[in-house]
């Protein structure tokens, strides 16, 4: 019994933010008299880190809802949303959720100690967006999402005209397809050009991701020509005879 307490106790003060032994201790006091014998051995306790308790993990296999999310306790939390309805690994630490498949991460998630609360991550949710772009809209994922202030400038732009939430879609796929941080900086010189299509911002982003071309050092290093262009039209018609005469 006395090592079942004082493990609680100190996990306890790891993952819930702000709570320390001292404040923990009245509330076994209050509700477990058994506990009075430890009290001092408690006080003399420091919580311990997240480090020293990593490898410390429960873990359960558990069935992706159609709704792209995994519970725990009485929460929810996303996942890619290509594994719904699959069953993966859930793996609960003092401060972090972690849904692994096939040996892979594929989210992770601060773990919350609210009540029946779904926790979303929105990228998890833009492969949806293809045949449902209205749930940029008002999709409980993508509310007060927190994108790029470029990002959220050029968005503003669209949702103003009808079709608008397509184009940002495309937009999203595309920051999916290079990252984020070339999405971004694309989108920043777009404003700075005043330049919002999304086929201009579209060229801006191949710009950005097209390999440099490193010139040669020296002009020695160019091939040189081994015979001297001549602008000579009589040449083309004696190559253009030889070739009748070859057939």
């Amino acid at each position: 019994m006395p090592g079942c307490i004082c493990n609680v106790m100190r996990l306890a003060a790891v993952a819930i933010p702000n709570v320390t032994i001292t404040r923990l201790m009245p509330f076994f006091l209050k509700r477990r008299q058994i506990c009075v014998p430890w009290v001092v051995p408690l006080m003399a306790m420091s919580p311990l880190s997240d480090a020293s308790i990593a490898c410390r993990a429960m873990e359960k296999t558990v069935r992706v809802r159609s709704t792209c999310l995994v519970q725990y306790d009485s929460n929810r939390y996303s996942v890619p949303a290509r594994f719904a309805g699959q069953r993966v690994s859930l793996r609960t630490y003092a401060s972090r959720i972690v849904v692994v498949a096939a040996q892979n991460v594929i989210a992770e998630h601060n773990r919350r100690f609210t009540r029946n609360i779904s926790y979303f991550e929105p990228w998890h949710y833009v492969p949806l967006l293809e045949r449902k772009p209205g749930a940029l809209r008002d999709g409980a994922p993508f509310v007060n999402w927190q994108l790029p202030d470029a990002m959220l400038r050029i968005k503003d732009h669209y949702m103003k005209d009808k079709g608008g939430d397509r184009e940002f879609v495309d937009l999203l796929m595309l920051a999916q397809e290079h990252g984020i941080e070339t999405v971004a900086a694309a989108c920043e010189l777009a404003v700075e050009q005043n330049t919002l299509r999304l086929s201009a911002i579209t060229n801006l982003i191949n710009q950005l991701v097209e390999p440099t071309i490193v010139p040669l050092a020296q002009s020695s290093d160019y091939p040189r020509l081994t015979m001297r262009p001549e602008a000579n039209c009589k040449r083309y018609e004696t190559l253009y005879m030889r070739h009748e005469v070859a057939v």
